[in-house]
């Protein structure tokens, strides 16, 4: 099986949520995914800063679960990536709007995970987040892996 997917996480600022499930999927992901399928996993903001690092928090919650996210640089979410992707995934409604407004026909790939925003919010916030995050990549890649084969 040669294959390769997209998987496209938005949130707002790309500092928090969508950063966060990015590299959380690409480690599930890396553990699940069968020889032959190339996955590649992004993620951009619908308000994001070009270039901004990930939240303190985030890089914190995430390093003690034995991830990194240090490196992460935020990007804007454009036509180009949404087209691109073979699945999105907003972290609220309103994301999702904004991916459909300016691409409607990636309504059969858009999804919206309803995962609050903890930007400003303590480390427990963080860890709730990540915690919610790593229970909706998990089912993404059993979906998204049990869909291909």
């Amino acid at each position: 099986m040669d294959k390769s997917l997209t998987i496209l996480f938005v949130c707002t600022g790309n500092t928090c949520r969508s950063s966060m499930a990015e590299v959380l999927a690409k480690k599930r992901l890396e553990q699940l995914t069968p020889r032959g399928l190339k996955v590649e996993v992004i993620s951009a903001g619908t308000n994001a800063f070009e270039g901004c690092p990930a939240s303190t928090q985030a890089v914190r919650v995430l390093k003690d679960m034995g991830i990194d996210l240090s490196g992460h640089q935020a990007r804007q979410v454009t036509r180009e990536l949404v087209e691109k992707a073979d699945y999105i995934f907003t972290m609220t409604k309103e994301q999702m709007d904004y991916v459909l407004s300016f691409s409607p026909e990636a309504a059969g790939k858009t999804i919206s995970l309803d995962i609050p925003d903890p930007f400003g919010g303590s480390l427990d916030i963080y860890r709730c987040c990540a915690k919610d995050l790593e229970t909706a990549v998990e089912k993404i890649a059993a979906d998204i892996l049990h869909n291909i084969q």
